[in-house]
């Protein structure tokens, strides 16, 4: 049954109910997407693949994650964004997944924990593109962050950070971060130089930053819009205020 297919994409169609397992069992499945419909839940499923490449579940109802979701080894990009998970899950339980580049948990309904574990194991975790875990109630920079070479976009608004930006913040994707959203935390202050050579979009709206900006802004050449806390009537800045 359908044993050539390779991409299976329902996206915006309104469909609801149950996601049927047998999908997962297509031996030629590479791309799997049934973002924005009504799904409310994936029932548990059986690995028959190692072809399943692109799982998008984003705009949806779902309610809980199968277990089966982390026997997908093989998946590059794994979107569940605006959904209505409502448990609190270890974000180690992710690391398994070796092969994610996109990643997105933002606005899921997850609350996400981190352990001492994870931070002595920064290497295990995949080399992610996008990693998008805005609104999971994260209380402190994961910090895995720091292995993170490749990231391009880097999507924290809406939790529970606090403080000063961590160092560490300073070798995430140095050659290739474009997007950065830190807004709606309670970040107070820059730490370190900016030095995010493709940095195109800043995003510390909805901080408690004070006092003056830092000088280092004005290095990062490709920036396009930086939108910064109140202070200053929360004002969005082009690239020509930083010159």
């Amino acid at each position: 049954m359908l044993s050539k297919l390779t991409d299976f994409e329902v996206g915006d169609n309104n469909l609801s109910g149950e996601i049927p397992s047998w999908l997962f069992a297509l031996p030629s499945l590479r791309s799997l997407g049934l973002y924005e419909n009504q799904f409310t839940s994936v029932s548990e499923f059986v690995v028959n693949s190692t072809s399943l490449l692109d799982f998008r579940l984003d705009y949806n109802r779902i309610q809980a994650i199968p277990n089966s979701v982390f026997d997908l080894l093989y998946l590059e990009a794994f979107t569940l964004s605006n959904n209505n998970l409502s448990s609190t899950m270890e974000l180690s339980v992710f690391s398994r997944l070796k092969n994610l580049r996109i990643f997105d948990l933002s606005y899921s309904g997850l609350s996400l924990t981190t352990t001492i574990s994870d931070a002595n194991s920064t290497s295990s975790w995949p080399s992610f593109t996008y990693l998008g875990l805005s609104s999971c109630n994260i209380s402190e920079f994961p910090d895995f962050l720091r292995s993170q070479e490749n990231l391009e976009s880097l999507m924290l608004a809406n939790n529970k950070l606090r403080g000063e930006l961590p160092r560490m913040l300073q070798d995430i994707g140095t050659e290739t971060l474009e997007i950065l959203d830190l807004s709606h935390n309670l970040l107070t202050v820059s730490n370190g130089s900016s030095r995010f050579a493709k940095l195109r979009i800043l995003d510390l709206s909805n901080n408690i930053f004070s006092g003056a900006l830092p000088n280092d802004l004005g290095n990062l050449t490709s920036m396009v819009n930086l939108s910064l806390p109140k202070g200053d009537a929360n004002k969005n800045y082009d690239s020509s205020t930083l010159a």
